[in-house]
């Protein structure tokens, strides 16, 4: 009996311990916010990412432009009265992509890239899912990133490309 219970809490620490490092990844997967990632018009620093969107719930995108927008939307993921990190409007701006809300784990979206060309900016969005072989945790998540990019002028466009998981 005693051996039966040493291997159940064996399992369940390790259910947990895995879903802990499934959840938060590695550096080497998911850059830590404040991380540069190189692209190929500007240079995109990530301000906050995460598998919890706060209270938005949908599938939606924003392009902030000024402090009490940014305001605005931080206080809609982290709640009322946490202080926005502080950016300066005047040469960059925040993009904000939501992937909205999912019944499980697995599911991820992240800016990749942001261009501007023949007279448009255009966001790279990855959005991963899990295939139907992944082991997910069983928990409801809003994966979001928010990134800070230089300030354009030009009108805004998206690129989307959707990855499908394969796990063993």
């Amino acid at each position: 009996m005693r051996d039966a219970l040493v291997i159940f809490v064996a399992i369940i620490l390790s259910i947990v311990i895995g879903g802990y490092l499934f959840m938060n990844g590695g550096a080497e997967f998911n850059p830590p916010p404040g991380a540069v990632i190189e692209t190929t018009d500007s240079s995109i620093l990530i301000v906050a990412e995460g598998q919890y969107s706060g209270s938005i719930d949908r599938r939606t995108n924003f392009r902030i432009q000024t402090e009490a927008e940014f305001q605005e939307l931080w206080s809609m993921v982290h709640g009322q009265g946490a202080d926005a990190p502080n950016v300066d409007f005047s040469e960059f701006e925040i993009i904000a992509v939501f992937d909205g809300t999912h019944s499980s784990g697995g599911y991820d979206v992240d800016i990749t890239d942001v261009t501007d060309a023949n007279g448009v900016r255009t966001v790279y969005i990855l959005r991963q899912s899990p295939g139907e072989n992944c082991v997910v945790t069983d928990a409801i998540t809003s994966p979001f990133q928010i990134v800070r990019v230089s300030k354009s002028p030009l009108p805004i466009t998206k690129e989307e490309e959707t990855r499908v998981s394969q796990c063993l």
